[in-house]
């Protein structure tokens, strides 16, 4: 045997490899970037900053891509969110969940006033519910599937009276025009 076909064949064993190698790459690759580029879409129940007896439901897109096409689907304990008049409204009756959302941009997060937990803290804290969240990222044709809690247990304990940071701020307040008034009474002196 020639030694040029030998080492013909060597190369081509080696060309053969790195050729496999280089395939293995590209697939982590494109993995790690469409990780990276893709839409991660999430929802949380959150008192309202102006009150802690009103609660959002929030719809985040924590991801790098454009989330299209969000739709919601209440997974076990439905139960009452409303109540006007003869007019009754359930969870999966809630404007969001019911009509989704076409497009969440990354980093977009939307808040929607979802009920009053005043007297209702019982009734809710321990209801077993789950929210289904279907989307699709850009160029995607299949969704991507996620299933969060309604999770009603990590919400602050209902209080009375004004929010806690509210009145030390108002301290605050007087403390400062106290130490004004001093300041301005020592420079006269």
């Amino acid at each position: 045997m020639d030694t040029t076909a030998i080492l013909t064949g060597i190369l081509v064993l080696i060309t053969a490899y790195y050729a496999w190698q280089t395939r293995k790459t590209v697939a982590v690759m494109n993995e790690a970037n469409e990780l990276q580029n893709r839409p991660v879409v999430s929802i949380a129940v959150r008192e309202r900053p102006e009150s802690i007896s009103f609660l959002d439901f929030v719809v985040t897109n924590a991801g790098h891509g454009l989330a299209r096409d969000i739709t919601f689907r209440v997974v076990g304990k439905n139960f009452l969110i409303k109540e006007v008049g003869n007019r009754k409204e359930m969870l999966e009756d809630f404007r969001v969940i019911k009509n989704g959302i076409k497009a969440l941009a990354p980093g977009e997060s939307r808040r929607y006033w979802m009920m009053s937990i005043l007297g209702r803290i019982e009734e809710i804290q321990d209801l077993d519910t789950k929210i289904e969240i279907t989307y699709f990222g850009t160029g995607k044709k299949t969704p991507y599937v996620e299933t969060f809690d309604v999770d009603f247990l990590s919400l602050p304990e209902y209080q009375l009276g004004d929010d806690p940071a509210y009145k030390s701020g108002k301290e605050l307040e007087k403390i400062r025009k106290a130490l004004e008034n001093i300041a301005k009474d020592l420079s006269k002196r």
